[in-house]
């Protein structure tokens, strides 16, 4: 008799939530626990983290796994440092942007881990995807055409790569004239 496989999603917003829904409709067996997202209230979630992380094989946290490199990325108060002892070593975690502070933590508890991040290619598909996110909200919020219009791209450099050519036929990238020639007053 095969072992059902147990995926324990942990923290994060509807894209833990998203994900967690395909991974359930492909028959692994899903806990939830901390997920901030609109449409999440008529799904199961644990009633704590223990319960969350009990038996699990596989545990996913969210992208990013933390946003100030000691506490999860969810809507309570949970510390990474915390957390790591809580998982068995048997059990592996995906997470994205995982700081090496927290990646040395879980070396040293024998757990194993895969970063999103480290993947060049999942970086790349992830700054397409921004890229045309940002593109829709351009289009969506201004009354103007995007060609031929002077937009400046901020962002990591995957992010301006991907929203060039590929997109839009002459985005150009500029700074705004008063940065380039400041005034004193």
């Amino acid at each position: 008799m095969k072992k059902q496989i147990i995926l324990s999603a942990v923290g994060g917003d509807g894209r833990q939530f998203f994900i967690t829904k395909l991974l359930e409709q492909k028959g692994f067996k899903i806990r939830r626990y901390g997920i901030v997202a609109d449409d999440i209230s008529d799904i199961n979630t644990e009633k704590t983290l223990e319960d969350a992380l009990s038996g699990t094989n596989y545990l996913l946290l969210p992208v990013p796994v933390t946003k100030d490199g000691y506490r999860l990325n969810l809507g309570e108060d949970i510390l990474i440092s915390e957390l790591v002892k809580k998982i068995d070593h048997s059990c592996c975690v995906f997470g994205g942007k995982i700081p090496p502070s927290i990646k040395d933590m879980l070396e040293s508890n024998g757990i194993k881990y895969y970063d999103y991040f480290d993947d060049t290619a999942y970086v790349w598909q992830n700054a397409d995807i921004t890229a045309e996110g940002a593109i829709y909200l351009l289009m969506r919020e201004l009354d103007i055409t995007l060609r031929d219009s002077k937009i400046l791209v901020c962002g990591y450099p995957f992010r301006v790569h991907a929203t060039g050519p590929r997109y839009v036929s002459s985005i150009l990238c500029s700074l705004p004239r008063w940065v380039l020639q400041p005034t004193v007053q």
